[in-house]
């Protein structure tokens, strides 16, 4: 079964588009929208973005200082040809706190193909950034989400409480 990540937002709840094909035949387009809470690793790849957009912009300051300031909304990607190559074309959606006049901006990054920065920082490429992204959304997708809180005390009483009724 073939994947293709299309588009992911990470907020009050997850949303997921892709495509698939399964066994040669045509290409399928699915969704997903949830409010389970996703693995911390899914996060972490989503916003892993802001220094791509930090990059792209070239925004004033170092990164450390500008990134927690910018909260990525949305990221699309679509599959394209680009010399003879399948690339992926990426574009950002954000929002960034404009400290300076006490104001957040949202922002639209350009289109831009996977290989367009060689390094983003610490020498991790903008394509190992999608490549990372797209396993943790189909971790997501697959069902590994973060393992909820258990409150065994109040599922105990809400039990007992049950029978009580039923007798």
């Amino acid at each position: 079964m073939d994947r293709i990540l299309t588009y992911c937002s990470i907020g009050d709840d997850y949303k997921f588009k892709w495509q698939q094909k399964q066994d040669g035949k045509l290409w399928e387009n699915r969704a997903l929208v949830s409010v389970e809470l996703p693995d911390p690793d899914l996060k972490k790849a989503y916003e892993r973005f802001a220094f791509a957009v930090q990059a792209i912009f070239g925004f004033r300051g170092t990164a450390l200082e500008v990134v927690p300031n910018i909260h990525i909304t949305a990221i699309s990607m679509e599959r394209k040809d680009k010399f003879g190559v399948d690339m992926r074309l990426v574009k950002m959606n954000a929002s960034i706190y404009l400290s300076s006049i006490y104001a957040e901006a949202k922002i639209s990054t350009p289109k831009v193909y996977e290989d367009f920065c060689d390094t983003l920082i610490n020498g991790v490429s903008f394509s190992h950034l999608l490549d990372d992204l797209e396993r943790e959304c189909f971790k997501y997708i697959d069902g590994c989400r973060a393992q909820q809180v258990l409150n065994f005390e109040e599922a105990t009483k809400m039990a007992e409480e049950a029978k009580e009724r039923a007798e």
